[in-house]
Formats: C-alpha cells, structure tokens, sequence
C-alpha cells in the first residue's frame, strides 16, 4: 500500500534534475518541485495546517499546482481542487461543505474567490500569480496588490526566494485521505468524494500497467488538475513514471498541439471532445501525434465515428475507458494493443474490460445480478472504488450494494467486453421503447456535416416522449433537420429517428467538456 508523496519522493531520490513540469517554455526540475513543495509545507505547518485538515485550491494546469498538492499532503492534510470556472456559489460551496480551513487560488481570479470566501466564512486564503513559471528566462512574478502575509510568502517561494525550512514531513498513511472530489451535481448539490492515499495509489499503477507505460515517458496532462481524471494521469502518472507532465495552463487545440512538437508527450488521456476538438484543428496532423505511443479516452463516451475519423487522420487508435470520480478515474478499458468491438444491437463501441483491481456486475432495479448479456446496471468494487461521500452518510449507503458502487449507468457484458449505453436516467421512453441517446449520437457522428451531436428526450403528447438531437455543424458545412432525420432513419429503427433536430454554434458542456444532455430540452422548448 502506497501513498501519494511516496510516487514523487522515489523520483525525485532518482533523478533530481530530471524534468517534473513543462509549461510552455519553462522546465521545472524534480529538485526544484521538492524546494518549494518544502517551503510551501513549512509555510503550512507554521499556520497549524495539519493532519486531516481541507486546504481548497483552485488553480488552471500549471507547476504550482504540482508543487501546492505535494506540500499539502507532505503535512497529512487532504488537497480540495476545485474548478477554476467556479463562480462564487459553487466555490462557497466546496469552501463550506467541506470545512476547509485555507484557500489558495489564483490572483487572475482573486475577486471572485475573495467574495466566495467571505460568503463561506473563510478567512485565511493566499493567491499567487500562475503565470509566474512561464518562462525559464523569468521567474519573477507579476506581484499584486494584496498585502496580505500569506500571498506574500507563497509569492516568495514560488519565485525560488523560499528560506531553507527545517521541516519534517508527516508520517502518511495509506488510509488517510488525499483527495475531497467534488461531482458534478446532476442530482442535487455536488457530493464530495474522499479518496484515500491508497485509492489512487491503486489506480495510478492500474494506469500504468494496463497501458504498459515504460518508466520516462512522458505525459501530456490535458485533463483539468481539479478532476479525477487530472490528479491521475496529470500528477501521479509522471511521478510514478519518473518523467514529465506537459502542462498548457488549459484546454486549447492548437497551444496544445504546439506543445506536443516542443515537448514529445508518450502518453495522454482526454475527453472525447477533445480529440474532436484536436481533430478539427488545421494543425492536427499525424505528424503532430508522432510521439505518442498510446492515446486514450474518457470522461464521456467515444463515438465510433470520431475514432475511426481519428484513426484515419493521425495513424492512432484511441483506446476507449471508462471512470467516474467515485473509482478513482478509469476503471475499465481497451486493452493495451486491443481493438474494441463494437455492438451490433445498440451500435457502440466496447470500454474495454476491467483495470487489473477493479471488478463489475450488471444488475437490475432489485440489485440482482441479469443474465449474461442483458442490460442493467453498471456496479464497481475494487481498491480504486471511494469510500464514501463527504459528511454524507445517507447518500453514501444509498451508492452501495455488497461494496459494490451504483454507478447509474446502464451496460452489459457481451463476450467478456463492457458497454456502457447510458446514465440510468437518460434513457428515452418512446411509446414505451427504450432509446439510448449515445445510439442516436453514434450515427449522428457519421455524418458528414456533424461537428458534435447530443440527443435527450422531448415531451411528445402521443409517445410519451420523443427524440431530440442537438447538433453543431464542421466549419462550411450546411443541412437542414430533414436531410439529417432521413439520415438517422435509413441507419434506425423508426421510434429512435429525432422528432426534432436543432442546429447550433456550441452544445452545452461541464467544465470537463461533457456535453450536458440535461440542458438540451430547454432548446426545444425555445423552438
């Protein structure tokens, strides 16, 4: 059983020089990382941060979010990121939820976090510039006004002024928490989930070792640093790997695609809509993802028309996944040198199989196991698998069954490969016929004019309900909602075919960049 300062102490005793961080033209060195983690930790300690206690960050992708969560749990505290979209509410709400008793953020977003705090009750808060370690050739930080002691002293250390600390490192423990996750609420107010030092100490060997991952390579960390998803493969994998994580402050095709020339990533983990995000820039090329040596996918599902267009465009397969925030990131997925199948009866394309410590069973409504094939519900357990949701006992229980989480998600388990449809309550009842809107969506996807489709149910007075697709258009491309339902007809049957089709510029997404099915009938309603 590991720990999370354990992945890093072990490279840095390595190779200290060797590179932690690349942001854009600076590269931070694991010794670099460990003098201000250090300070950062000092600093800490002397304002009685400690074992147990919730430090809130709320950062883009740059080194100091490296260096912030190391020096967090080097005290035995549990590392809170949140979202750096967040407006007020939303950060007061993890702030108070979570009983965090400090706030570091970014002085780009220094008001709204400062009237979060105050509405939290939140006195004790530091910002710092991210900017700061841009450049090899300019460490300096573009100071603020801010008087406050605490902004001032991290100012100091992330510009390498940081005093030799004389301090110890608590003893961590495998079972103490790391990480409060928040979710993203589409049942209520967001949930935090506590991970464990062993949760993701679990998972960020899975990865490495179901992706077959050799030590020094490099990682591309695409994923925002306050998901899951992020800390995983954006933070641990380049420990564990004793390489670097490739940062580029946040998601922008063409800025990421540079840094893959510049800085030769072997590795990244993304939305689906990134890749298509990737692939519809003019800079996307096989070239471009030359030195890549596996690509995979998450978050969201992977239409089997955007991987094949990939595949056909770059040279690379993209290995599907699935994971939620509860297990720790990708539970389940393609294996490495495997291609997936792909359904003939719901037309998606397979998750793959279970990371090596996670286990799965499909259930029905009365938590029984279904016959080998059918549909049911996707449920985890595994070393990976959370324990339980912040102060939140009663929703906790209702997650579980005989240690197994309840994702919500429907799937089934066909020649032992995994599909995974729908969540649960995103099925469409058309004259009581079940829809899955990622079917609809996968032959939306192929057709030619498609950028990005998102299918959800309408009310309709004589099926009960009825199919609504939302789509976004390829640059130039033009068609009109008839052309499209002809399309989905002669590839479904009837009652999937959309009753509506909308054309927009941008489909609504979460910060993670998943489209929000939940938000698509309010179109309809302003049709």
């Amino acid at each position: 059983m590991r720990t999370a300062p354990e992945f890093f102490d072990e490279a840095f005793s390595a190779n200290p020089e060797a590179r932690a961080v690349a942001f854009f033209d600076a590269d931070v060195s694991y010794a670099a990382v460990n003098a201000r983690a250090t300070a950062v930790a000092g600093w800490l300690s002397h304002q009685g941060i400690g074992r147990a206690d919730r430090v809130v960050v709320q950062l883009q992708n740059v080194p100091q979010f490296t260096m912030l969560a190391l020096a967090i749990w080097r005290v035995g505290a549990v590392l809170v990121p949140v979202n750096p979209m967040y407006k007020r509410d939303e950060l007061a709400h993890a702030m108070s939820d979570s009983g965090a008793v400090l706030f570091i953020g970014a002085v780009q977003s220094a008001a709204e976090a400062r009237a979060a705090c105050a509405l939290a009750g939140l006195e004790r808060q530091a910002f710092i510039d991210e900017f700061a370690l841009q450049s090899r050739n300019d460490a300096r930080l573009f100071v603020t006004a801010s008087a406050e002691s605490g902004a001032a002293t991290l100012e100091a250390i992330f510009a390498g002024e940081g005093e030799e600390s004389d301090f110890v490192a608590a003893e961590v423990q495998p079972q103490d928490p790391a990480l409060i996750c928040y979710t993203s609420g589409t049942t209520g107010s967001p949930k935090g989930a506590v991970m464990t030092h062993d949760n993701i100490a679990v998972s960020v060997v899975a990865y490495r070792d179901w992706w077959q991952i050799p030590d020094g390579t490099d990682i591309a960390a695409v994923a925002p640093l306050c998901h899951i998803t992020g800390i995983i493969c954006g933070l641990l994998l380049p420990w564990l790997c004793r390489s670097a994580a490739v940062m580029t402050y946040r998601f922008h095709p063409e800025v990421l695609l540079e840094a893959f020339s510049e800085h030769r990533p072997g590795f990244m983990a993304a939305t689906a809509t990134a890749y298509q995000a990737l692939l519809a820039s003019p800079a996307a090329s096989p070239s471009a993802f030359a030195s890549f040596r596996t690509l995979c996918s998450g978050g969201a599902a992977l239409p089997t028309a955007v991987l094949e267009r990939f595949q056909v465009e770059t040279g690379h397969y993209v290995y599907n996944g699935y994971g939620l925030t509860e297990t720790s990131a990708a539970c389940m997925s393609v294996p490495f040198g495997s291609v997936a199948p792909t359904d003939e009866e719901f037309g998606v394309v397979s998750t793959g199989r279970m990371l090596d410590g996670f286990d799965i069973r499909i259930l029905d409504d009365a938590h029984a196991d279904v016959a080998p094939g059918e549909l049911g519900e996707i449920a985890i357990a595994g070393r990976g698998v959370f324990g339980g949701y912040w102060q939140r006992p009663e929703a906790t229980a209702e997650s579980f069954v005989d240690d197994y989480f309840l994702t919500g998600d429907i799937g089934c388990i066909r020649d032992d490969w995994i599909y995974v449809l729908d969540r649960k309550k995103e099925l469409i009842n058309a004259s009581g016929f079940k829809v899955s809107p990622r079917e609809v969506e996968d032959v939306l996807y192929r057709h030619p004019a498609v950028r990005e489709a998102g299918v959800t149910a309408m009310p309709d007075e004589y099926r009960g309900e009825a199919v609504l697709a939302v789509i976004s258009l390829r640059p130039g491309a033009s068609v009109d909602s008839n052309e499209v339902r002809s399309f989905v007809k002669e590839r479904l049957a009837a009652y999937k075919v959309p009753a509506q089709v909308i054309v927009v510029e941008e489909l609504p997404k979460n910060t993670n960049g998943k489209i929000l099915r939940r938000e698509l009938a309010a179109l309809a309603v302003r049709e």
